[in-house]
């Protein structure tokens, strides 16, 4: 909902589409609403005045006149806001933006939402002019004085044991325009870096690679941190083992709960196999991308297809694998048709393929041999296709 709020803010939308850098905004945004949530989580106050007893033995830790005043008008200026969802802050900060925007440029916004291409017909003077009147509500100021207040609270809590976390997650989801929304993932990026010096205090944003490979490509200053990011990225990755015993857990939760007492396991369910060269189990995990929702998926569309029965076929088996596959197909299509749009032509591209046997130089010499031209596949003269435009082909490396 808060997302939804700042894409849709005349403020924002009328800078951005006189193009002012609003990446200052977000970070500070972002910034802003996760040290509140820790100042509200280190002083564990749980009404109006014990917030204020302890608020002010914080306060009173600080012993430089200059940094106490900036952390006590902090603590001041945003006393209410402790009482408030990171949703409702957000909406604050942003309706703050807004309000100090149209009272300085309210008759441009008015104009530039009246009128469409608005943008597009301001000279060069006068975008530069509003440009310039603008950027005083976006620059870094906020960040400058987080920062003074982020290094104190460091001080205040370096001796303490207890530890906090949040999480941020459900970014995936259509929540917000994306001509806005990889700009604010990137500002998090950003925004949580910022707080390292919190040595008890972790943000973990769970993001699909996926949605960080579009956040790379649409927000242009996350290119030349990529780098950087990589220091604070965690890749998860979930080895055979680790995939078995959480199929062994779900079975046996499964079937416990509907049919039996007893302990239930993968092999009691799964007695047939499909290829006598290797079990059902490696079968089925050589056919996922080593995840646990992938598994999880074949597995239930196995189940589905033999309801009823004690036992999985290998009949029942294949079809729960194209029923699997099919979902499959659809997930890749609307995770990565984003970032590579030509995604539904490569994959139409490799249908029909043997299974398994494709690597990378014998998947893109295929694709090459469908789509383009094999003299024009290498070579810059490639790049005249309007497939070979197409992003997704710097996956297969068609030109250089």
């Amino acid at each position: 909902m808060a997302m939804s709020h700042i894409a849709n803010s005349d403020a924002v939308q009328f800078m951005r589409g006189i193009g002012v850098d609003m990446s200052i905004f977000f970070q500070s945004l972002w910034k802003q609403v996760l040290c509140i949530e820790y100042i509200k989580l280190i002083l564990k106050a749980d009404d109006k005045d014990k917030f204020r007893f302890v608020a002010k033995k914080l306060i009173d830790f600080v012993k430089v006149d200059g940094r106490r005043e900036k952390l006590e008008r902090f603590v001041g200026d945003h006393e209410h806001q402790f009482w408030n969802t990171v949703d409702e802050n957000i909406i604050e900060i942003t309706d703050a933006l807004e309000t100090s925007v149209n009272a300085s440029l309210g008759a441009e916004v008015q104009k530039f939402h009246a009128r469409a291409g608005y943008a597009r017909g301001l000279s060069s003077e006068k975008k530069v002019q509003l440009q310039q009147r603008a950027r005083k509500f976006v620059d870094g100021k906020m960040i400058a004085e987080l920062g003074q207040v982020i290094s104190i609270l460091s001080e205040y809590t370096r001796q303490r044991q207890d530890k906090y976390f949040i999480i941020i997650d459900q970014l995936d989801e259509p929540w917000v325009d994306d001509s806005v929304k990889y700009q604010l993932i990137q500002a998090l990026f950003e925004g949580v870096k910022g707080l390292q010096k919190l040595r008890n205090f972790k943000v973990v944003v769970a993001l699909r690679n996926d949605v960080y490979e579009r956040m790379v490509r649409e927000a242009p200053t996350s290119q030349a941190q990529i780098e950087k990011y990589n220091d604070h990225i965690v890749r998860l990755k979930w080895s055979k083992e680790q995939l078995w015993e959480l199929t062994e857990k779900r079975i046996n939760h499964l079937f416990k709960w509907k049919y039996s007492s007893e302990n239930v396991h993968f092999d009691h369910i799964f007695k047939q196999r499909v290829d006598m060269r290797t079990s059902t189990w490696n079968y089925m995990v050589e056919r996922t991308l080593m995840r646990p929702r992938d598994i999880i998926n074949f597995v239930n569309a196995t189940l589905q297809q033999s309801e009823g029965k004690s036992s999985v076929s290998k009949a029942d088996l294949l079809k729960g694998e194209h029923r699997y596959s099919e979902l499959r197909l659809e997930t890749l299509r609307y995770e990565w048709q984003g970032t590579f749009p030509a995604i539904e032509v490569l994959l139409g591209t490799l249908a029909g393929s043997p299974p398994l046997l494709f690597g990378r130089e014998r998947m893109q010499r295929k694709i090459c041999r469908t789509t383009l031209r094999p003299d024009r596949c290498h070579g810059r003269n490639a790049q005249g296709s309007p497939l070979a435009r197409n992003p997704c082909f710097r996956i297969w490396g068609c030109y250089p």
